[in-house]
């Protein structure tokens, strides 16, 4: 198992395409900044969604990493 911090963040909203939303640098930075930072903490991030449903985005950081920050 990871030692580390895991974060399961859901709504019940409209949702949206994930994947073109990552994609679209005219909308702002939020999900790629999020994805960003994950990965420069060598942790594991996800964002699941669609229209008309909720979204999901989900983070892990390992401990290794907050520790050594």
């Amino acid at each position: 198992m990871d030692n580390g911090v895991a974060i399961r963040v859901h709504d019940d909203g409209s949702g949206f395409d994930a994947a073109a939303r990552l994609m679209d640098t005219e909308s702002g930075l939020g999900l790629f900044g999020m994805r960003e930072r994950a990965h420069d903490l060598d942790g594991r991030w996800s964002v699941e969604s669609r229209p008309g449903c909720g979204t999901l985005v989900s983070a892990f950081i390992p401990i290794n990493t907050i520790v050594e920050s």
